[in-house]
C-alpha cells in the first residue's frame, strides 16, 4: 500500500560557515578576488594572487568582512579600511573562512560525531562572547538552533530560533523558514503561515526565498489536506519560476509539490500528469539535492498510485543510495520500497522461487527503516509490517542457509 507521506524538510545541509577575510567574486562576467594583494612575498619571492590560487595563500589576506547578509557581503581591504566593498550575495563564488574561533571550530568537531550536547556548549561560548565580532555570534547562533534540530530537540529549537537576533544575517531567511517549517510540523498553521510572510518582507530579499517562502505555504496546505488549494498555489510558483536559471531550485521544488499535491487528492486518472511533473523536476539542472530527493520520493509515490510497482521501486532506491543524507526523505523511500518488494513478493505463489527472491529483499528495506529512523512514522509502519512477515522470512532464510551447507 501506498503511503502518502507529506515530508517537511528541515535541514539545510551546507557547509557550516563563520567569518572569512578573502572573497572569490563574479562581476559582469569576470571573476575577481578581494581581501588580499595583488601579489605577496613568500620565502622572498614574489607571488601573484589570481582567483584560480587564492585559496592557497587565503592566509595571507588583510581583508576584514565587516557583514554577511542574505543580499550582500561587505568586505574592506583591512580591519582599519573605513569603508569597503559590498559584494551582491548572488556574486559571491567563494568566502575562505581562516579566523573562526577556537569555539566555533570545538563545536564543528562535536557536530560531526553527533555530540550535540558539546557542541552546544561550544558555540553557546562563541555567542555569549560580546567581544567576538557579530558575524561569528551569528553563525554561532545559527549552529546552535541546527545541533537542536539534529538532536531531535523540535521544541528548543523552534523557541531557540524565534529569538533570532539579525534581520539581515545569511541564516535569517532560513532561520525564519526552519521555524515556520517545525510550526508546520506541529499544525501550527497560522503561525507557521506569519513566519513564511517575514521572509517575504525581509528587505532586498533574493526571489529565489520570496518562492521559497510561498512553497512553505502549499507544504501547509498539504499537510491541511488542501490538495486542490495546494496544486493551485505549486502550479503558480512552477509558472512563475519557469525558464530562470537562478530560480531552478524552486522550480523543481513547484512541480515536486503540484505532483505530491495530484497523488494526495487520489484522483486516479491525473497520477499519470502527477508522474510527468515530478519526472521534469528530477532532471531539472540546479536543483539542490534536497530538492532531488524529495522529487524522486513523489516520483516513486506517483507510479506506486499507479500499480507500476517494478517501476515506483527505481525512484525511491535512488533516493536510497544518493541522497543517505537527507534521512526524511530516506525513511519515507525505505518504507515504500520495501512494500513493493512485499507486494510483489505477496502476488506469486507460497514457497515459489520468485516470492523467496523479492521477499527477502522487502524484509531487509523495511528492518532498515525501523532500526535506522526510529521515532519515524516510517519506521512505526515499517516496523508492524516487518513482524507481519517475519515468520515467512525466517523460514526462506532457513532453507537457504540449509542450501548452502548442504
Amino acid at each position: 500500500m501506498l503511503r502518502f507521506t507529506t515530508v517537511v524538510c528541515l535541514f539545510a545541509f551546507a557547509a557550516p560557515t563563520a567569518q572569512a577575510d578573502l572573497v572569490i567574486y563574479r562581476d559582469k562576467g569576470k571573476v575577481k578576488i578581494t581581501g588580499i594583494r595583488p601579489t605577496i612575498v613568500i620565502e622572498g619571492e614574489k607571488v601573484e594572487i589570481t582567483p584560480e590560487n587564492a585559496a592557497t595563500y587565503a592566509e595571507h589576506s588583510t581583508g576584514y568582512i565587516a557583514n554577511d547578509g542574505f543580499a550582500t557581503l561587505g568586505i574592506k581591504k583591512t580591519a582599519r579600511s573605513k569603508s569597503g566593498k559590498n559584494i551582491p550575495r548572488s556574486q559571491v563564488l567563494k568566502a575562505i573562512y581562516t579566523s573562526e574561533p577556537t569555539g566555533l571550530l570545538n563545536g564543528y568537531n562535536s557536530m560531526a560525531t553527533g555530540a550535540w550536547g558539546p557542541a552546544i556548549a561550544s558555540f553557546r561560548g562563541v555567542y555569549r562572547d560580546k567581544e567576538q565580532r557579530s558575524v561569528f555570534r551569528l553563525e554561532a547562533a545559527f549552529q546552535i538552533g541546527m545541533c537542536y534540530l539534529s538532536a531531535g530537540n523540535l521544541r528548543n529549537a523552534v523557541a531557540h530560533f524565534k529569538k533570532w537576533p539579525s534581520k539581515t544575517s545569511k541564516d535569517t531567511p532560513e532561520v525564519y523558514r526552519l521555524v515556520g517549517a517545525i510550526l508546520t510540523r506541529n499544525q501550527k498553521y497560522k503561525s507557521a503561515a506569519a513566519w513564511y510572510g517575514k521572509i517575504k518582507a525581509l528587505e532586498g530579499i533574493p526571489a529565489a526565498w520570496k518562492y521559497r517562502a510561498d512553497l512553505g505555504v502549499v507544504n501547509i496546505a498539504l499537510h491541511q489536506k488542501a490538495y486542490a488549494k495546494a496544486e493551485a498555489a505549486a502550479k503558480r510558483t512552477a509558472d512563475a519560476t519557469r525558464g530562470k536559471k537562478e530560480l531552478a531550485d524552486g522550480h523543481a521544488a513547484a512541480l515536486t509539490l503540484q505532483s505530491k499535491a495530484i497523488v494526495g487528492g487520489k484522483n486516479k486518472e491525473r497520477f499519470a500528469e502527477a508522474e510527468g511533473l515530478a519526472a521534469r523536476a528530477t532532471k531539472t539542472k540546479g536543483a539542490t539535492a534536497a530538492t532531488l530527493a524529495n522529487a524522486y520520493t513523489v516520483l516513486g509515490d506517483s507510479l506506486y498510485a499507479q500499480g507500476k510497482l517494478d517501476e515506483a521501486r527505481y525512484p525511491y532506491l535512488r533516493v536510497v543510495c544518493l541522497y543517505p543524507r537527507h534521512r526524511a526523505f530516506v525513511a519515507v523511500a525505505l518504507e515504500n520500497a520495501g512494500q513493493i518488494f512485499l507486494d510483489l513478493a505477496l502476488r506469486e505463489e507460497a514457497g515459489s522461487a520468485r516470492r523467496k527472491d523479492l521477499l527477502p529483499k522487502g524484509m531487509q528495506l523495511l528492518s532498515q527503516c525501523a532500526s535506522k529512523h526510529r521515532g519515524t512514522a516510517s519506521a512505526a509502519r515499517a516496523g508492524r509490517a516487518y513482524r507481519q512477515h517475519k515468520a515467512e522470512y525466517e523460514a526462506i532464510k532457513a532453507e537457504k542457509k540449509g542450501e548452502e551447507e548442504g
